[in-house]
């Protein structure tokens, strides 16, 4: 008798064999505690991958558009599982019953914390680490103080996707990428692909 779980397994079996045909190598990490995540004892398998733009392999994927179809052995993978190989990073975002994967490309790394106050200065202490996201400029308010002369302070907006378990994400934490710049995470929405958020560029 056909179940759904094993027609499941076939239709993943069946990415496996186009992925073994068509796609690359990718390292595939999994991690519980979200601290240096791409390390070495976060990797779980070497398996082949096959990424699309659309189901035929006819087009090429749109400029500052993360998601892709992923043709891999389901089997294998969990959402949040990240992947690195020969096209870059990605993450594993939906993964629903009968339909391909979705995965996520990425194009920062980050650190994210969260605030304390000691003597009135503020400490940060970073509970997630080498954590592979996808951050795209959104907008740029220009913030005007009534007693001032000058144009204003610009604040910078971005849309970030990010891998990380349901109930981590908080409004005001902190977000620190790759070469030091801080952001404050707003209105962090947990979805079937991890975390949307909006974080506002912190200034001096």
């Amino acid at each position: 008798m056909m179940t759904g779980a094993r027609l499941q397994g076939l239709l993943y079996a069946g990415y496996a064999k186009l992925a073994a045909k068509a796609g690359s190598m990718y390292d595939v990490y999994r991690f519980d505690d979200p601290i240096a995540v791409t390390d070495d004892v976060n990797k779980i398998a070497r398996i082949p991958v096959a990424l699309a733009a659309e189901k035929k392999f006819a087009i090429p994927n749109k400029y500052q558009t993360p998601t892709w179809y992923c043709y891999a052995d389901g089997r294998l993978l969990q959402p949040r599982d990240i992947l690195i190989g020969p096209a870059g990073t990605f993450y594993i975002g939906d993964m629903q019953p009968n339909l391909p994967i979705q995965a996520v490309e990425t194009n920062h790394v980050i650190a994210i914390g969260r605030g304390s106050y000691d003597g009135g200065d503020q400490s940060i202490e970073f509970y997630a680490t080498g954590i592979p996201c996808f951050m795209q400029f959104k907008r740029e308010d220009i913030k005007q103080n009534q007693y001032a002369t000058t144009m204003g302070q610009a604040i910078t907006h971005w849309t970030t996707f990010i891998p990380l378990p349901e109930g981590t994400l908080k409004q005001d934490d902190v977000v620190q990428d790759e070469n030091g710049i801080r952001y404050i995470v707003d209105a962090p929405d947990f979805t079937s692909i991890g975390y949307v958020a909006h974080l506002r560029l912190i200034t001096i």
